[in-house]
């Protein structure tokens, strides 16, 4: 008869078969850039993929590839300005910039591909030093695509790149949807208005005398005021009164006068205007009774956003007050004072230490006293050591907070002191 085998042998036959099976599934499903390279032939893809460090804007990203930081240029598309040196807050750019950090979270992983002809040099770069990048997200998605697609950035028609007809396919499509910043079409004529505004007058300075390498010269047109590059709020003026000039010869012209050195512009011009919307009274309850406070801005556009878990919203000072509460103070103010008070211990600590010192310096005066003609001997308390004036640390021994008198060496020894080397 044959032997049944035992059902253990079955099970760890069973178990190794899986742990066998479930790399070579995961592998198969994983994304890759040979996966990609499928479908985007014209492009060359690195072998790795890149984490995401920061996202500044809809068109720029900050990662972390091969070993050092690369700051990375979106190839195709252009979005609405937000950090532009010369230039407000777009229409639509803070969604946008908002939309790509959704997207793109930090430590996520990423793939960069740009076009063939490139591949030797490193990757494309621009005259910022950026590389120009097509994006791709973890689940294969093309970002660049998916910000046009979804109506938050534009396509690039300046500076042709392979993939240009698709991107331009898609922005009509956006466009006939009403996507995004296109369901508003007044407001992005007029970006698209101002952005060749800002470009004439840019090649209009480079063209007069000034060639490439000029320098803009910001005025302000509320102060009259004008600023140059070595000034240090060149870029700190408001950006919503700022005038631009390719000279200053052309500002003191225009009727404006130097900046004095200690001007140093503070963003005031948010006060000029409430930043929240108040609510409207003839809401439903669901939606005055909402978890989240919405505070946002009129003139950059932007809002923020705080939970009614840690916040609480009242209609005037007096009512909060009423409620309890009380202003909050400056934590740095608290820091400050709590510095010199740990800067005045030290000096108290010292001048004890000091008062030590003296101490012992009488109590040698006195022991010189007892002792007639001979010197004393010195021995410290903590290591049980005494020393004889021939020795040289005799003098600083005598110093010591520790220290303690003896008229001769036999007095020491039967005191329990042993003699120091040196």
């Amino acid at each position: 008869m044959k032997k049944k085998r035992p059902f253990s042998r079955y099970f760890v036959s069973i178990f190794l078969a899986i742990l066998v099976l479930i790399p070579s599934f995961n592998s198969a499903h994983a994304l890759s850039w040979r996966d990609l390279k499928k479908k985007w032939t014209k492009l060359w893809f690195m072998n790795k993929p890149c984490r995401v460090y920061r996202v500044i804007d809809g068109d720029t990203v900050h990662v972390y590839c091969r070993g050092r930081k690369e700051k990375l240029r979106l190839v195709g598309i252009d979005t609405p300005e937000t950090k532009h040196p010369f230039k407000p807050v777009e229409f639509y750019g803070p969604e946008a910039s908002a939309r790509a950090k959704h997207l793109m979270l930090p430590n996520s992983l990423v793939w960069l591909a740009y076009k063939k002809q490139s591949r030797r040099r490193g990757g494309p770069r621009g005259k910022y030093g950026r590389l120009l990048v097509y994006l791709f997200l973890p689940d294969g998605t093309l970002f660049n695509l998916k910000m046009v697609r979804e109506g938050y950035a534009f396509a690039m028609r300046r500076y042709p790149h392979v993939y240009m007809r698709l991107f331009t396919r898609v922005e009509a499509q956006a466009k006939r949807d009403r996507r995004g910043m296109w369901a508003n079409p007044k407001k992005v004529q007029e970006n698209i208005a101002n952005d060749h505004k800002y470009r004439r007058h840019k090649h209009r300075c480079r063209r007069k005398t000034y060639g490439r390498r000029f320098q803009w010269v910001i005025g302000d047109s509320q102060k009259r005021y004008y600023f140059t590059r070595r000034h240090r709020a060149y870029f700190r003026t408001n950006p919503y009164v700022r005038v631009l000039f390719c000279s200053v010869q052309e500002a003191r012209r225009a009727g404006y006068k130097e900046a004095p050195r200690r001007y140093y512009y503070k963003k005031r011009y948010h006060k000029k205007q409430p930043q929240t919307y108040r609510s409207n009274p003839s809401l439903n309850n669901q939606e005055t009774s909402s978890t989240k406070i919405i505070i946002a801005n009129k003139r950059s556009h932007t809002f923020k956003v705080y939970s009614t878990r840690k916040y609480k919203l009242f209609r005037s000072i007096v009512a909060a007050q009423n409620a309890g509460y009380t202003t909050k103070r400056r934590r740095h103010k608290r820091r400050r004072r709590h510095k010199r008070r740990r800067r005045h211990k030290r000096r108290r600590r010292y001048k004890r230490g000091r008062a030590k010192i003296s101490n012992a310096m009488r109590s040698l005066d006195k022991a010189t006293a007892l002792c007639g003609k001979q010197t004393p001997v010195v021995g410290n308390r903590r290591s049980k050591v005494y020393r004889t004036p021939e020795q040289r640390s005799y003098k600083r021994s005598t110093r010591s907070r520790n220290a303690i008198f003896f008229c001769t060496e036999k007095q020491a020894q039967d005191a329990g002191y042993r003699r120091a080397k040196r």
